[in-house]
């Protein structure tokens, strides 16, 4: 049985109305709720959503076991329909936890492993630092590239 980790996912971007049910079940279908160890129905999720909608912000959700964080209903769903997602893995054991952002226009998604036990953080290993050092990049582009990682998705909303 793979190790299970608790999981939070923000939805942000634009989504149609009739996509709001699909979006819904596609958290459901990966374990996701609103809070941690809650079950919710799929009309207490929509409301949820709307609530973010009306509030603008992202929509998030929250799971205490998924399988190594892998959420591949909801991460599709998103790239299919250009929802801009940022999903934090927290760690267990000896594993730190790892954030997985994916937003529109991107290839693929990334992901950063370098971070606190709770996925909040981004930490930077001295190797990492040492390559770039070695590759001689100015400590202004060091910047610009970690504040790349991870971004927070914009306020969900719905569009057309």
């Amino acid at each position: 049985m793979a190790d299970r980790f608790t999981t939070s996912y923000e939805i942000g971007g634009g989504i149609r109305e009739k996509d709001i049910s699909a979006l819904v079940d596609a958290a459901l279908t990966d374990g996701f709720s609103l809070d941690y160890g809650s079950e919710n129905s799929p009309e207490e999720l929509e409301k949820n959503l709307r609530e973010c909608v009306r509030q603008k912000m992202p929509f998030v959700i929250s799971a205490l076991e998924i399988a190594w964080g892998q959420t591949e209903a909801l991460d599709e769903f998103c790239r299919e329909k250009k929802l801009h997602y940022l999903k934090r893995v927290e760690g267990k054991y000896e594993y730190n936890g790892a954030l997985h952002w994916w937003k529109p226009g991107m290839k693929s998604e990334q992901e950063w492993t370098e971070t606190d036990k709770d996925a909040t953080r981004v930490m930077v290993s001295l190797d990492r630092l040492k390559s770039y050092q070695k590759a001689l990049k100015p400590f202004k582009a060091v910047i610009r590239d970690l504040n790349k990682i991870a971004p927070t998705p914009p306020p969900i909303h719905i569009k057309g």
